[in-house]
């Protein structure tokens, strides 16, 4: 398999064969619990993730209240430009500890946050793990918070980049056309244009948690969602690196990560994001978003519906789709012989500034 080291030589990831077994399989290092990532996270990573800046800001107020987010600042001394870390759906900043690593050491501060509601930011619903929010346009507001109050403070004078995966995705494609002047380039992974139903029709699934808020079930799980999970199943997970699984399973199930653990939708959650992705089908829409934005599908992603993506990439002014057949929804977590080359176009694309 292979094993990723980042380094400044050439100014891209350097890349050491591990073993002669590449032969294309994605799915050989499902097999084997790979000791070489464990002494790279826990010699190297983790040393430099904790001795990042950490500490809250202040979202978009609800009923007059605070929401204080969660972040984390890595501030490279000679950075280039700087990267922000938006991510999706269930997520928190530990699980981009490596990728955030590797923009460093490329060259870039790093900064990234834990949305409202997941992570160690403020939960919006007391003793529930279901993940809701007011108003979708909240967490788009967020964001332009986070560059007013902690990233351009940190990183003047800076091109800004953006990174985003899943819903992630979808709250940074409508920040992009609400605030043009921001960023000057944006990766969207396997964003999150339009949510996969599964085998309810999307018409059905919108009918019933529109219902379920109707009668006064918003805070409630929607059909099917999950309760908190501290280990998911690796068949399950939206990745075929069982190393990368494996550690952040370990990781989130030690007891002081416990709290932090979350289970599926509500009902509520769920109209906001139907009425918010509903935006990208608009054929105007992707033409707002005036910077060069680099999107990535997944072949095997039943997290999101790619049909969306093509229209956004198609309508906007200047977006490249690069598509990987072989990999599940999260492309950043993915095997080491998939996520060299992501990795590497992600590099080429954000480029010297």
């Amino acid at each position: 398999m292979w094993i990723i080291r980042y380094g400044w030589r050439l100014g891209i990831l350097t890349i050491s064969l591990a073993s002669a077994a590449v032969r294309g399989d994605t799915q050989r290092e499902t097999l084997v619990w790979d000791q070489t990532f464990e002494k790279l996270v826990k010699d190297e990573i983790q040393p430099w993730y904790v001795q990042g800046e950490t500490g809250t800001f202040n979202g978009v107020s609800v009923d007059d209240q605070p929401v204080p987010l969660h972040y984390k600042a890595f501030v490279n001394p000679k950075a280039r430009a700087d990267i922000v870390i938006v991510h999706g759906f269930g997520e928190r900043i530990p699980k981009y500890m490596e990728l955030a690593y590797a923009f460093y050491q490329q060259g870039y501060s790093v900064f990234l946050y834990d949305q409202r509601g997941f992570g160690e930011s403020k939960r919006l619903l007391k003793n529930s793990g279901a993940v809701y929010v007011h108003k979708f346009e909240h967490y788009v507001e967020d964001l332009k918070l986070f560059y007013d109050k902690i990233v351009i403070p940190r990183s003047p004078n800076k091109p800004h980049f953006i990174f985003a995966h899943s819903m992630g995705g979808a709250v940074t494609s409508l920040f992009l056309a609400r605030y043009p002047e921001v960023a000057s380039r944006a990766v969207l992974s396997t964003p999150m244009h339009e949510m996969n139903s599964g085998w309810l029709p999307r018409w059905m699934a919108y009918s019933m948690v529109y219902t379920g808020v109707a009668i006064g079930q918003g805070a409630s799980y929607a059909f099917g969602q999950p309760r908190p999970l501290f280990q998911e199943r690796f068949e399950k997970a939206a990745t075929q690196s069982y190393s990368r699984w494996k550690w952040f399973s370990d990781f989130s199930s030690q007891p002081d990560q416990r709290e932090h653990a979350l289970g599926g939708a509500s009902n509520h959650w769920v109209l906001e994001a139907y009425g918010a992705t509903s935006q990208f089908s608009d054929e105007g829409f992707p033409r707002k978003i005036k910077i060069p934005i680099l999107l990535f599908q997944a072949g095997k992603d039943t997290w999101v519906v790619d049909r969306a993506q093509d229209f956004f990439c198609q309508d906007a002014p200047d977006c490249t789709l690069i598509r990987y057949e072989d990999a599940k929804h999260e492309i950043y977590w993915e095997t080491d012989a998939i996520r060299a080359s992501y990795l590497q176009k992600i590099l080429e694309f954000f480029g010297p500034s």
